[in-house]
């Protein structure tokens, strides 16, 4: 597990590392950047480490569609960071109409 996606798993509180951990792994690197610099968020008293930029590609759609409706919300989350401001935008409106248990 060298690669450094892997380190977005602090990015989402411990309980969601299962669902997480299968997100990242419909991530690819395709360029030499992975993401930039995090910042420290304390949520019910955990802390992650979210990233000001991410510098992956979106899976495919089939790919998409293949999570679970837990895992899509994982997905648009860390894609909200994405470098590209309509992927931002796209992702946030995925998800502004969800209801969990942590929010």
């Amino acid at each position: 597990m060298s690669d450094k996606k892997y380190d977005l798993l602090n990015a989402f509180p411990t309980e969601l590392e299962d669902d997480v951990f299968t997100v990242l792994n419909k991530i690819i690197k395709t360029s030499d950047l992975d993401f930039s610099n995090c910042f420290e968020v304390d949520l019910c008293k955990s802390k992650m480490m979210i990233p000001e930029r991410i510098y992956y590609d979106e899976p495919s759609i089939l790919e998409f569609n293949s999570l679970t409706e837990r895992q899509k919300v994982i997905l648009s989350c860390l894609f909200t960071r994405h470098h590209n401001g309509f992927i931002r935008e796209d992702n946030l409106k995925k998800i502004v109409h969800q209801s969990n248990d942590y929010n």
